[in-house]
């Protein structure tokens, strides 16, 4: 049974665009933890990977969580 009222090109750049998005997650949890492994405890350890995290929020919140939409008046529930 075909979906309703869904273009299948848009979803298919939208699942492309998801993946992409998991790749990236991937590689920023690749990068904490070579943070983690290589630097000492102390304020570095501490702030690179606060940045890391905060990339990978803004990532989940902009293409999982669609935070974006919640402003937009044709994009909300």
């Amino acid at each position: 049974m075909a979906a309703t009222g869904h273009n299948a090109a848009a979803e298919a750049k939208a699942q492309g665009t998801g993946l992409k998005v998991i790749a990236i997650l991937a590689v920023l949890t690749l990068v904490e933890y070579a943070i983690a492994v290589t630097i000492g405890k102390g304020p570095m350890l501490v702030t690179l990977l606060t940045v890391a995290a905060l990339a990978k929020t803004w990532l989940i919140l902009q293409y999982f969580m669609h935070l974006p939409k919640l402003w937009n008046p044709d994009g909300g529930h």
